[in-house]
């Protein structure tokens, strides 16, 4: 089974294009290694959607450290979820840098609720929690450790 690693912030450290290059070089059963403290949205989803994508075996993400914020999300695009016992996951809103006008603002606060949002239709999924249960853990940003991962219902 190859192994692949996402260490450190999505986007810089670890860009989608280097991901897929990496994930579309193997066959077969792979097991994809998390420790990020999340990074860029726009390169995140797209890693998600290449794990998703992937139909050359099974995926089976394993959260080594942290996976937190973008990193999170990345974490449940496998077919089987982990977490070592003393991993943290972290979920929270979407953020960006904004600068502008008043109208700008506006403008980023709403693509940032729709980001939220498509985020935490994934979260929704994978735990059957409520939308309103989730909202309010990623308002909270919300960290998990160890075993409440797997109570909480993300691995």
């Amino acid at each position: 089974m190859r192994v692949i690693k996402i260490d450190g912030e999505i986007g810089w450290d670890v860009t989608a294009r280097d991901f897929k290059t990496e994930l579309y070089s193997v066959s077969g059963d792979v097991t994809i290694e998390i420790s990020s403290p999340g990074g860029s949205v726009y390169q995140g989803v797209e890693i998600f959607n290449a794990i998703k994508a992937y139909n050359k075996g099974e995926v089976t993400t394993v959260i080594t450290s942290i996976a937190a914020s973008m990193a999170s999300y990345i974490a449940l695009a496998g077919d089987n979820i982990k977490a070592y016992d003393n991993a943290i996951y972290m979920i929270h809103n979407a953020s960006v840098f904004s600068m502008g006008d008043a109208r700008a603002l506006r403008k980023s606060a709403m693509i940032v609720e729709g980001l939220s949002n498509l985020l935490a239709k994934e979260y929704i999924l994978k735990t059957e929690k409520t939308p309103e249960e989730i909202s309010k853990m990623m308002d909270e940003e919300t960290y998990l450790f160890g075993s409440e991962i797997l109570e909480m219902g993300f691995v």
